[in-house]
């Protein structure tokens, strides 16, 4: 039996293609007229520092947020909040890549509230924000 080279062509074109659609390539496509992750990627929170309800011996340094995607600075901020209500941050925001933080003064004992919103650079700016605590115990 002759194959011709357009069946050959054929079978190695549906076998990329199945191999493609096995490994969920999708997921990993990036645009390469932009530079910014393809929209299909999720955009969440993975990681919190300090951690919810975490309860700490000493106060924190920094408060820090990672994300799966990079982030827009102009669009994602993080405040600190005391039991009052009151901001102890002093609003500058520091990013890293998928990081945004926030430097901390010498917190005093008790509860305080992280209330962030983090923008990605991708394809379609989606935001984020929500807000989650974390303690300080006396000494």
């Amino acid at each position: 039996m002759k194959i011709s080279f357009p069946h050959v062509l054929f079978i190695v074109v549906v076998g990329i293609v199945t191999l493609f659609a096995a490994h969920n390539a999708s997921a990993l496509t990036v645009n390469i007229f932009n530079a910014n992750p393809v929209p299909n990627q999720s955009f969440r929170l993975v990681a919190v520092m300090p951690a919810d309800m975490q309860i700490l011996n000493a106060s924190p340094g920094t408060v820090a947020l990672t994300f799966t995607l990079p982030l827009r600075m102009d669009h994602s901020s993080i405040k600190v909040l005391d039991m009052y209500g009151s901001r102890v941050d002093d609003g500058t925001l520091d990013a890293n890549g998928t990081t945004i933080s926030a430097s901390l003064p010498d917190l005093a004992p008790g509860k305080y509230t992280v209330k962030w919103q983090a923008s990605c650079r991708c394809d379609d700016n989606q935001v984020l924000n929500d807000s989650y605590h974390f303690i300080v115990q006396p000494q």
